[in-house]
């Protein structure tokens, strides 16, 4: 046998490096999901809350409108973001926007604090409520982002290494790529041997 044939994976190696789980990837997959939930648990939230405030003061303004608005998408970005999970690109998008939900729901909280007559229309403790909740939400919505970057960083190079796989073996990696010859196979199977040991 030679070196070349020795230093050339098996089928169940491969298979071995690109399923591989760890605590890390598992404990921000977790993560990643449990922000999910609770990101539509604060958009039903922003949308109750926007309902309290306009029973309260009977009239629709700019930070009981965005308030609502803003709930609104929320729950709907986080009961449509599964869609995205094992998808870079989708994940990335999502991220994008959660990002801009954060700023928005940054935004009118700082509004409502600047807004001195906001505690007189629906009274000092309520105003206080909503100020403390939205800045916990605001908080809770950035925590999300900021794992949802590693869990991005996660897939993409899984998604990176699965190509691979599918060049090393003959499958195409998109629907539109043809299927990869012999010769490019061994190539990539060598390649793939050289990242293992740089990412395993």
């Amino acid at each position: 046998m030679s070196e070349e044939q020795q230093n050339l994976l098996s089928n169940e190696q491969i298979t071995e490096i690109l399923y591989q789980s760890t605590p890390c990837k598992s404990f921000i997959y977790i993560v990643f999901r449990v922000g999910i939930y609770i990101l539509v648990l604060i958009g039903i939230g922003d949308l109750l809350g926007s309902i309290l405030v306009y029973t309260v003061t009977r009239t629709l303004d700019w930070y009981n409108g965005g308030y609502a608005g803003l709930g609104v998408f929320i729950t709907f970005l986080g009961a449509f973001s599964y869609m995205t999970r094992e998808s870079p690109a989708g994940t990335c998008f999502y991220l994008i926007m959660l990002f801009l939900c954060f700023l928005g729901q940054l935004g009118i909280t700082l509004g409502i604090l600047l807004y001195t007559d906001y505690a007189s229309l629906i009274g000092f403790s309520n105003a206080e409520t909503v100020r403390y909740a939205m800045l916990s939400t605001a908080l809770v919505m950035f925590i999300a982002f900021v794992v949802g970057i590693f869990y991005y960083c996660i897939i993409s190079k899984e998604h990176t290494k699965r190509n691979l796989y599918y060049m090393l073996y003959g499958e195409p990696a998109d629907e539109n790529q043809p299927i990869v010859g012999v010769d490019l196979w061994r190539k990539y199977e060598r390649t793939m041997i050289r990242w293992n040991r740089l990412f395993a």
